[in-house]
């Protein structure tokens, strides 16, 4: 399972639901050049569409699987860093929010989700690594075990 990721409030991408936010979006796309459509030549089925910000040059990469449902998004600053990646389910639901830092380094609370809505996991991120208390939880929301990191 991948993570959404977001460093620093700007115009860029959301973090405040648990959706894909397909009317942003869409204004990425209208206020960007189309640069890449490609199928990655991979068995799975994956579409890539990369897009380049005409004003501040961030690039932004939708993945949409074969029916064309976004179930991916990445933004990176023309210096290469990232400032939000985000997997989604087919029905738009995030699969996962983890923030990054004004470095693009992964640090900070995660929280994963079923395909409903329903937190699946809980817990901290230093730098990428898995730090203090880790929860999992059922399908229903019940807790089943708590865990540690480093």
């Amino acid at each position: 399972m991948l993570a959404l990721f977001s460093c620093c409030r700007n115009k860029h991408m959301d973090l405040s639901g648990t959706r894909l936010d397909k009317e942003r979006v869409s204004e990425i796309i209208s206020a960007g050049d189309l640069q890449t459509v490609d199928t990655l030549k991979r068995s799975d089925f994956y579409y890539r569409e990369v897009y380049k910000d005409k004003t501040d040059e961030t690039i932004t990469t939708i993945w949409l699987d074969s029916l064309r449902n976004i179930v991916g998004v990445n933004q990176k600053k023309k210096n290469g860093v990232f400032i939000f990646v985000g997997e989604y389910y087919s029905n738009g639901q995030i699969r996962g929010t983890v923030p990054l830092n004004s470095e693009g380094n992964v640090t900070g609370p995660v929280v994963y989700y079923y395909e409903d809505g329903k937190v699946s996991r809980s817990g901290y991120l230093k730098n990428g690594i898995k730090v203090g208390e880790w929860k999992n939880f059922d399908e229903s929301g019940k807790l089943i075990d708590k865990g540690k990191g480093q």
